[in-house]
C-alpha cells in the first residue's frame, strides 16, 4: 500500500473513532417582532425583569436556571458562545434514557420531568433539531420528546396530574408524530381538563357574585396548619396544569374549556387583590424590623399568579385557541399594570438586589422570584409580541 493510502487510512479511523463530522445544525428560531410597550411602568417592569434574568438565568452551572432563560429570552439564546440549548443537553443528558437528573451535585437541573422539552417546543425549536450528546453525537428534539411521552404514565394520586403537566405537553408533542401517542392524547385531553374543572370549581360563586369576599382555600394538613387546597395544590398555582390542557387541546376550545379560561381571568382580578390586601395587613401589623421577609414572600405569591396566569392566557392566544376582544384586552392590560406594579415594588423594596442572601437563606423563596420572574418577562413578551 503506497504512503498517500496509508495516511488516508490512518486519518479515516481517527475520524471513525472520534465520530464522524456532523453538519452545523439549523439555526434556532429568532424571537418575534415586538410591539414598544406604551405603559411606562410595564416597559419599566420589563427592564427589571431583564436584568434579573440577565444576572440570573444564563449561567450554565445553574440548569434550571438557564431553561429559565430560554423561556424569557427564546430559543435563540446564547451562552458562552453556544445556544443554551445546546449547552443544556450537552452537560446534563443521560444518554441511555434520554432524560435529565432532577439534580446533580446538589444543584438543579430538570426539577419537573419534562421540563427542558417542553420549554424548548414552547419556544419553537424544531423537533428535528439535534442537540450535540454527551460524549459526542447528537440527539434530536423529536427524541427526547418520544422518550418521555412514551415513559410517561398518569400516577395515581389525590391530586391527579400533579407536577406531570410537562409530561402532558410533551405527550402532545409526540402525538404529531407518533399514532400511539396521539391515541393517549386524545384519551388525556379529556381527563386533564375535568381535572383542571374540578380544581377550579372552588371560583364559581364568584361569577355570580362578584363583590363576594375572597380568599384561597385550604385544607388541613398531617402537622394540622392549614394547606393549598383546589388548584393551588399544583405546581406554580396550577398554570402549568392548565397549559398542558391547552396545549392537549391545541387550537380547539371545546365550551368546557372556554369556561375554565373565564375562570382564569376572574383568578387574575381576584387573587393580586386578596395578596394586596395580605401585604397592607402586614405592614400595619407586623414590626418594622420583620416586615420586609413579609413583603418579599406575598410580593413573590404575586408575581407568581399574575406572570404565570397572563402567560398562560397568551399563550392560547397565540396558539389561535382564543381571541382576545375589546373587554378581555382591558383586562388583560389591568393584569399587566398590576404585574408592573409588583415587580417594581420588589425592585423598590432591594428585594430583588438581595438574592444572594434570600438564596442562602430562604432557597424556595429564592426560585420562585428567579423562575417566576423569567415566566413573568416571557408573558410580557407574549403581549408584545401580539403587536398591541
Amino acid at each position: 500500500m503506497a504512503s498517500g493510502d496509508l495516511r488516508r487510512l490512518a486519518a479515516l479511523l481517527v475520524l471513525i473513532a472520534a465520530g464522524c463530522p456532523t453538519q452545523p445544525p439549523p439555526p434556532l428560531p429568532s424571537p418575534p417582532a415586538l410591539a414598544p410597550l406604551d405603559d411606562p411602568a410595564v416597559a419599566q417592569a420589563a427592564d427589571v425583569l431583564e436584568r434579573l434574568v440577565e444576572a440570573r438565568c444564563l449561567d450554565p452551572a445553574e440548569p434550571w436556571a438557564l431553561v429559565h432563560g430560554v423561556i424569557a429570552r427564546g430559543a435563540g439564546l446564547v451562552v458562552a458562545g453556544e445556544p443554551a440549548v445546546d449547552r443544556f443537553v450537552r452537560e446534563n443528558l443521560d444518554r441511555t434514557t434520554l432524560t435529565f437528573p432532577a439534580a446533580r451535585g446538589g444543584v438543579k437541573v430538570e426539577p419537573h420531568p419534562g421540563y427542558f422539552a417542553k420549554n424548548a417546543v414552547e419556544v419553537g425549536v424544531p423537533l428535528a433539531r439535534p442537540f450535540p450528546a454527551p460524549g459526542g453525537g447528537e440527539v434530536t428534539l423529536e427524541a427526547l420528546v418520544l422518550a418521555q411521552a412514551r415513559a410517561y404514565t398518569p400516577a395515581p394520586q389525590p391530586a391527579r396530574f400533579f407536577d406531570e403537566a410537562w409530561r402532558l405537553e410533551l405527550l402532545a408533542a409526540a402525538a404529531e408524530r407518533d399514532p400511539a401517542q396521539a391515541e393517549r392524547a386524545a384519551a388525556l385531553r379529556d381527563a386533564s381538563l375535568e381535572t383542571l374543572a374540578e380544581n377550579q370549581a372552588y371560583l364559581e360563586p364568584w361569577l355570580a357574585e362578584p363583590g363576594r369576599p375572597y380568599d384561597k382555600p385550604s385544607q388541613p394538613g398531617p402537622d394540622g396548619r392549614p394547606r393549598p387546597a383546589a388548584i393551588h395544590r399544583y405546581v406554580c398555582g396550577g398554570f402549568h396544569l392548565f397549559q398542558a390542557v391547552q396545549r392537549l387541546h391545541g387550537a380547539e376550545l371545546p365550551p368546557g374549556l372556554a369556561h375554565q379560561y373565564r375562570l382564569l381571568r376572574l383568578r387574575l382580578e381576584l387573587e393580586p387583590r386578596y395578596w394586596e390586601g395580605k401585604l397592607a395587613e402586614a405592614r400595619a401589623r407586623v414590626p418594622a424590623d420583620k416586615v420586609r421577609r413579609h413583603e418579599a414572600v406575598i410580593l413573590a405569591q404575586a408575581l407568581k399568579v399574575l406572570g404565570h396566569g397572563l402567560e398562560t392566557w397568551l399563550r392560547a392566544e397565540a396558539a389561535g385557541a382564543l381571541a382576545l376582544g375589546p373587554d378581555e384586552a382591558t383586562e388583560a392590560r389591568r393584569a399587566l399594570g398590576r404585574l408592573a406594579a409588583v415587580v417594581l415594588e420588589l425592585d423598590a423594596l432591594g428585594i430583588l438586589a438581595t438574592l444572594d442572601e434570600l438564596r442562602g437563606r430562604e432557597p424556595q423563596l429564592y426560585l420562585d422570584l428567579v423562575g417566576d420572574g423569567a415566566h413573568a418577562l416571557h408573558a410580557i413578551r407574549l403581549w408584545q409580541a401580539r403587536g398591541t
